[in-house]
């Protein structure tokens, strides 16, 4: 599914319910971004197991995150380099 807007969210989720989901991930994108409360709000009220890109959207309310910790790019390329050096 696809949202364009914030006002677009309740709509989603009722297609989502509609279509027996039985969970949803939420990409990463400026509308998502910005309505984490309200995402994990909706996934709350429809009791939909939603999955999120970054840990953020899980301190705001959502169930869970997978994805990369924001800087360990950085602490992962040094310990590399440093067992290779």
């Amino acid at each position: 599914m696809e949202v364009s807007s914030a006002d677009r969210f309740e709509v989603a989720f009722k297609d989502a319910i509609q279509a027996r989901s039985a969970a949803l991930y939420v990409t990463q994108d400026v509308v998502t971004n910005s309505n984490q409360k309200q995402i994990a709000a909706l996934a709350a009220k429809n009791r939909l197991p939603t999955i999120y890109p970054r840990g953020d959207y899980a301190d705001n309310g959502g169930l869970m995150s997978y994805g990369p910790a924001p800087g360990a790019d950085g602490r992962d390329a040094a310990r590399h380099v440093d067992k290779i050096l």
